[in-house]
């Protein structure tokens, strides 16, 4: 028995239950993911959209380097 099938199926049925799926996209999935994705690193965006076309076997998006912002840390007089 292939579990892969079943599962596949359950989760097919959680997705449009909770009407979560991408919309727009074809049942064959023929639109592409960088049609749809914004890829956003915190470093190495070269050698992450490598990484990440190599396991979507397709090419993505140009990624954007972000910095994130340090947490402030605030205290209030008296304490």
């Amino acid at each position: 028995m292939d579990s892969a099938d079943t599962t596949a199926a359950r989760v097919k049925r959680i997705v449009a239950v909770n009407r979560i799926g991408a919309e727009g996209v074809s049942a064959t999935g023929s639109e592409t993911l960088a049609a749809r994705t914004e890829l956003l690193v915190t470093a190495a965006p070269a050698r992450f959209r490598t990484s990440a076309a190599r396991i979507f076997d397709e090419p993505l998006p140009e990624p954007r380097l972000v910095r994130p912002v340090p947490q402030a840390i605030r205290v209030a007089a008296g304490s």
